[in-house]
């Protein structure tokens, strides 16, 4: 999947700062270290990479700071900017001539004669063949699917912009930073290297960008202290999929086609699987994958809530703690493309499949870091500054009213009622024109709701 984006990026010629920057994956303590050096010393026999072991008294030439005891650079990973590649992407989709339908949620695949109806709140559309590309968003719709994919949440935030010295010194020869602890912390520079870009998990359960933010920012600043009076400009967080084996999936159940499962290593390999998913479809010798076939596995008493996951992470927090940490360096998937490597998961497909947006901010006390007023949960992008794009959806009513925060939901403004609540509750949503904070309201036909440069117009059933 690297060599394949690094070629489609190249033939497409996609402005979305790609480089082969290289990936300094460090260990957090000595045992880690250890086992860092041996492993890149019995690669597997034909996936070998290219690696440098670095000790912790050269650990200064790679990352600014002693909070590590050395590292591994993977020389080959990759970075890019999401939400630029995406934009890429999509232009190069629309220039094709495929049409596409923003803000449009499927709410029903029925099968018939001549393949599927597929129903939404803006019509109904009959398709030969369909694919399930909904990876961390996968849902009731497709149960069977749901069942085999585990959610989790991926949080990062950004600084405020910084002396370009300072962010040279941190991270000199811009590479992408990873940990070996089970919950792992990842990291870059921003592109145009003016900014530090931080992810992780700071809870056990899923929470939002408002409580993550801060919380990132205190691990940030334990690894780089010349950070602690650094504000924060954006806090943000999107799913990723996790499946039981660790492996990504293509197949076809039921008819249906499906790529998904990427582990955190989404944005390459959700476009390369994409683009076999597509010859697989078409019929084509060429979409052959060594992932065909392999048993996609789920367990008992598991329908897609992933009911374990914190105290899975309560676990191995612990085990990080006294000495416990990751199996493998990251050389067989190359995770700094997944998170580090692309500056985090956005809320669709890990930075592939939602469009860039300006995050909103407001100014802050500078006493301590803060964050900015509901930042939109997307893909940071430094380098350019786009507006909210202007978008009126109708949503026909099935009764007398829905209430708000259901219709963001169909509205796909909101991917579920929790993330609704916050949005209403964060001052996004006008209804008429008005400010509406009721999470509860009634909206009834004839009315419009805006929200995140989206008009939503409630129409009579």
């Amino acid at each position: 999947s690297l060599a394949w984006t690094n070629e489609f990026i190249t033939a497409e010629k996609i402005d979305c700062d790609f480089g082969v920057v290289g990936r300094f994956h460090a260990a957090h303590n000595p045992k880690q270290f250890a086992t860092l050096a041996r492993s890149v010393t019995r690669q597997p026999r034909g996936l070998e990479v290219e690696t440098l072991v670095v000790p912790r008294d050269q650990q200064r030439t790679e990352l600014g700071t002693d909070a590590y005891h050395g590292g591994v650079i993977y020389l080959g990973h990759a970075s890019l900017d999401p939400a630029r590649y995406h934009q890429g992407l999509l232009a190069r989709v629309l220039a094709a001539g495929a049409t596409v339908v923003p803000r449009c949620p499927v709410t029903a695949l029925d099968r018939n004669r001549g393949g599927f109806s597929v129903v939404t709140p803006q019509g109904t559309t009959r398709a030969r063949e369909v694919v399930i590309a909904t990876n961390g968003y996968t849902g009731k719709l497709t149960p069977w699917l749901r069942r085999r994919v585990i959610p989790i949440g991926s949080y990062m935030i950004a600084t405020e912009p910084l002396p370009e010295e300072l962010v040279r010194r941190l991270i000199p020869n811009n590479r992408i930073l990873s940990d070996t602890r089970k919950v792992v912390f990842y990291y870059r520079a921003s592109p145009d290297q003016r900014r530090i870009l931080f992810g992780g998990r700071v809870s056990n359960n899923e929470t939002d960008p408002e409580i993550s933010g801060p919380r990132l920012h205190a691990e940030m600043v334990k690894i780089f202290p010349e950070l602690a009076t650094t504000r924060i400009s954006h806090s943000w967080c999107g799913f990723i999929a996790y499946t039981f084996d660790e492996l990504a999936h293509i197949g076809r159940n039921d008819g249906l086609h499906y790529a998904m499962g990427y582990c955190g290593s989404g944005v390459g390999m959700a476009g390369y699987l994409g683009m076999r998913l597509g010859q697989q479809v078409l019929g084509l010798d060429a979409g052959r994958t060594a992932l065909d076939d392999l048993r996609f596995q789920t367990r008992p008493l598991y329908t897609g809530n992933p009911w374990f996951l914190a105290p899975s992470v309560h676990y191995y927090r612990w085990k990080d703690r006294h000495g416990g940490g990751l199996r493998r360096g990251g050389g067989r998937r190359g995770r700094g493309w997944g998170r580090t490597g692309v500056g985090g998961a956005t809320p669709s497909q890990e930075g592939m499949s939602s469009p860039p947006l300006s995050p909103g901010r407001r100014e802050t006390s500078p006493s301590s870091p803060a964050l900015p007023q509901r930042p939109p949960p997307f893909g940071y992008d430094c380098s350019l500054s786009r507006e909210h794009p202007v978008q009126t959806i109708e949503i026909k009513l099935t009764g007398e009213y829905v209430e708000l925060c259901q219709l963001l939901k169909l509205a796909g403004i909101a991917s579920s009622g929790g993330q609704g609540k916050h949005i209403v509750a964060a001052g996004e949503v006008r209804v008429d024109g008005k400010p509406e904070s009721r999470k509860t309201a009634k909206i009834r036909a004839g009315q419009r709701v805006e929200c995140r440069g989206v008009t939503i117009a409630v129409a009579a059933p």
